[in-house]
């Protein structure tokens, strides 16, 4: 008997052990980097492929696909019951982000669904996020606020279910409902993270002083080796930047509770500290352009986090959801070298619902 008890325990905290280590966290990234699944699974074929992800050569990611008709594999879908389930609530995940790639020649509708104790209720996205055909990698954003789901099956409520997830899927599905669509389709997905709010993307930049040099928008959206490259410029007076870059947005989100914004930046200006960086972003409610860090150039790329005080809002266009920031370097006329230029890694806008 005293056997029996002691199997009996260590069966329970066997439990307990994996039970803490499947539970969401805020800030867990499946990048398929190891090779595997990553405990994704579900009907439709799934494959690990070794390059071809959101940074091209060398990044894995997760292929999807369904064959469409009716039985195992028809839908274009995939879930994790293992470090996707767990307390969201607890863990302050308010949204889960992740880079989808439509290979398909026609379009998707993208929604998250999270599945209750015992995958009686689910609650999915109550708008789809629309992958069209051939779409290469995108960045999306599926909240989990409660105005941002809907229930299709089952009877708990919004905050039983979220903080007693027994499941996550992802899955095509034109109309919200407890089944999806079969497709025949196939699908990347990448990066799938755990946020508290939606990472906005820069999606346009503006060169106001300075010469281009090298990279796009899509430069910015990574801390990588692919930057946005601008070289000085002669101010038109004395007193403005010898390089002024505006960057734009579209947050998704009307309304926010928090925002914080992300550069990755560096110069080749020699010295580099004897130049001025100034980050401003757009006040809209001022119609003003508001400094919000000021420091000197760094030769190496930096990263900051910028997290401004006061309401957030003022930084979110009214009825656009424009949001802007400028990265401004100042000359003061004593450096070693001409031709120098500024490079932006990284910029991302961190929002909290």
């Amino acid at each position: 008997m005293k056997v029996c008890r002691i199997r009996w325990a260590v069966l329970v905290a066997a439990s307990l052990v994996a039970a803490l280590a499947s539970a969401v966290t805020l800030g867990q990234v499946d990048d398929f980097q190891d090779g595997t699944l990553m405990f994704w699974g579900g009907g439709a074929a799934l494959t690990n492929v070794a390059n071809g992800g959101p940074n091209g050569a060398g990044d894995r990611f997760l292929q999807i696909q369904s064959n469409g008709g009716s039985g195992p594999g028809s839908r274009l879908a995939t879930l994790n019951t293992n470090q996707w389930s767990g307390d969201y609530i607890a863990a302050g995940v308010q949204a889960v982000e992740m880079h989808l790639n439509n290979f398909s020649a026609q379009d998707l509708h993208m929604r998250i669904v999270v599945f209750g104790p015992g995958l009686a209720t689910q609650w999915t996205s109550a708008q789809a996020v629309v992958l069209p055909a051939g779409s290469g990698w995108r960045r999306v954003t599926f909240l989990l606020t409660q105005s941002a789901l809907t229930r299709v099956s089952g009877t708990d409520s919004y905050t039983t279910c979220l903080s007693n997830a027994s499941q996550l899927m992802i899955r095509h599905n034109v109309n919200a409902s407890s089944g999806g669509d079969p497709i025949a389709a196939t699908m990347g997905m990448d990066n799938v993270t755990a946020v508290v709010g939606p990472t906005l993307l820069p999606n346009v930049f503006q060169i106001l002083t300075g010469v281009p040099q090298s990279g796009n928008v899509q430069s910015l959206w990574f801390q990588d080796t692919d930057r946005l490259v601008v070289r000085e410029a002669p101010p038109i007076a004395l007193g403005l930047p010898s390089v002024d870059i505006r960057i734009d947005g579209t947050s998704l989100l009307t309304t926010v509770s928090g925002m914080s914004l992300r550069v990755v930046t560096s110069t080749s200006a020699v010295p580099a500290a004897a130049t001025t960086q100034v980050v401003q972003m757009r006040n809209f409610s001022a119609s003003i352009w508001e400094t919000v860090d000021t420091r000197a150039g760094t030769g190496s790329d930096n990263a900051i986090v910028i997290t401004p005080t006061g309401d957030p809002n003022r930084f979110i266009q009214s009825g656009t959801r424009l949001v802007q920031v400028r990265i401004r370097w100042f000359d003061p006329g004593t450096l070693f070298t001409f031709g120098w230029v500024g490079r932006i890694n990284q910029v991302n806008w961190l929002t909290t619902p």
